[in-house]
């Protein structure tokens, strides 16, 4: 019958994680919670785009409170996505177009954004400053720094004062810290 899902997991655990910390606990969270548990028995060529797009449709919280968001399922697709391709690299599958992308596998809401984005007005950024929490030292000047930048929160906090670059009038992103845990920055886009 062929290699099953569990067994195509364990290898991807074993030798493909991502080096980053907070991905690597991500990804094996969303294995060992919704992946495994749903497919991992299953044979690789007996698990089809069609009953993963109806598994992702009704797949909920792993409290079972309410419905997953679409970004979520993405991340699940993506992942199984990501396993296909390494099975297709390992020889257990044929390589073939990987039947775990976005063509074949629909994700109701995927595109569109969850949240509404909004802007600060210039009023707002100084009510903002004005703040009993966001008055004082240090956490002023870490506000004013990541809304003039847009830095990540865990770019924020790793930041020293040698990453300053006076001279050019630069900021060098070279660290994250996630759960106390200095990392690369998340991504290569951060660092630039």
């Amino acid at each position: 019958h062929g290699v099953s899902w569990g067994a195509l997991i364990d290898r991807y655990i074993e030798s493909e994680l991502p080096p980053r910390k907070s991905t690597r606990r991500r990804y094996l969270g969303v294995l060992e919670n919704f992946i495994r548990p749903q497919w991992g028995t299953y044979a690789l060529a007996d698990v089809k785009p069609f009953a993963v797009e109806e598994w992702l449709r009704h797949i909920k919280r792993k409290d079972g409170s309410r419905e997953m968001s679409p970004k979520s399922k993405k991340c699940l697709r993506s992942l199984m996505h990501i396993l296909y391709g390494c099975a297709m690299r390992w020889g257990f599958v044929p390589i073939t177009a990987n039947p775990f992308g976005k063509r074949l596998i629909r994700i109701d809401s995927a595109s569109k954004q969850v949240k509404k984005r909004h802007s600060l007005t210039v009023e707002q950024f100084h009510r903002l400053l004005k703040h009993r929490l966001v008055s004082e030292e240090p956490f002023r000047t870490m506000v004013i720094v990541a809304i003039c930048t847009g830095l990540r929160c865990s770019e924020l906090f790793a930041l020293r004062w040698s990453d300053v670059d006076w001279e050019n009038l630069a900021i060098h992103v070279r660290r994250g810290i996630v759960d106390g845990v200095f990392d690369l920055p998340k991504t290569a886009t951060s660092q630039a």
